[in-house]
């Protein structure tokens, strides 16, 4: 008997155990909500106050400083945009969520979530990475002048990798 995926995740499917895990699905749901914003307000405090200071002594902000400017303000108008969704279509937010998760704020990110997406991409930087030296190594595998030039590079790269 041949049985679909979606008819086998149906079977599988209790609706006594649903409903028993609806207040606590609710629960965590506030609670990220509640944590995601509270950061955010914190953030953008902090933003404020060293956009202050640089304007008010001159001096650069570090790069963590730099960073935190430019996240908060991604911050704010993913906020703004999620909530836009929601007023507008509330019933579009799941697949917002689905296929665009960065579409909320970062504050709003799990820990669990932070690490699968870091981990992504030093996967995709790694293959990049490995990409661009065999381009080097191809490029440079020749005798004209473009080869001539690439060689340098070929072997500063190798000696990064290695």
């Amino acid at each position: 008997l041949l049985v679909s995926p979606a008819a086998a995740d149906l079977e599988d499917f209790n609706l006594g155990n649903a409903i028993r895990g609806a207040p606590g699905a609710i629960k965590n749901s506030f609670g990220t909500f509640k944590r995601g914003t509270g950061a955010m307000w914190r953030n953008s405090k902090e933003a404020g106050l060293i956009k202050k200071r640089v304007s008010r002594t001159g001096c650069p902000p570090s790069y963590e400083e730099a960073q935190l400017i430019r996240r908060s303000g991604e911050d704010t108008s993913k906020l703004v945009q999620a909530g836009i969704t929601w007023l507008v279509a509330p019933e579009l937010i799941p697949a917002m969520l689905y296929f665009f998760p960065r579409a909320l704020p970062s504050t709003f990110e799990s820990e669990k979530g932070r690490e699968k997406r870091h981990a992504s991409m030093c996967r995709m930087r790694a293959s990049a990475t490995l990409e661009l030296l065999m381009k080097l190594e191809e490029t440079a595998a020749g005798t004209n002048k473009k080869a001539l030039r690439a060689q340098p590079q070929a072997e500063s790269a190798t000696l990064v990798l290695r």
